[in-house]
């Protein structure tokens, strides 16, 4: 199994390791979540709609989500 981040992604997840040591705690949980529950688990895993078939996102706080396929 492959971690792949968009770019977009990764200049998120490259800000909060400068500025918000919480939230990358909160990613590394939610990243290993999903490789042993990818449907279950922390976050509140929701399957997407529409174009999106094949995504689910997990929340990572109030404001921001993980968004990941299989």
């Amino acid at each position: 199994m492959s971690i792949e981040f968009t770019a977009h992604g990764w200049e998120d997840f490259n800000y909060w390791l400068e500025n918000d040591k919480e939230v990358v705690k909160k990613i590394k949980e939610l990243i290993k979540a999903i490789i042993w529950e990818p449907f279950e688990g922390i976050g509140t895993p929701e399957p997407l709609k529409f174009g999106l078939k094949g995504f689910c996102s997990r929340r990572i706080n109030g404001e921001n989500r993980l968004v990941n396929s299989m």
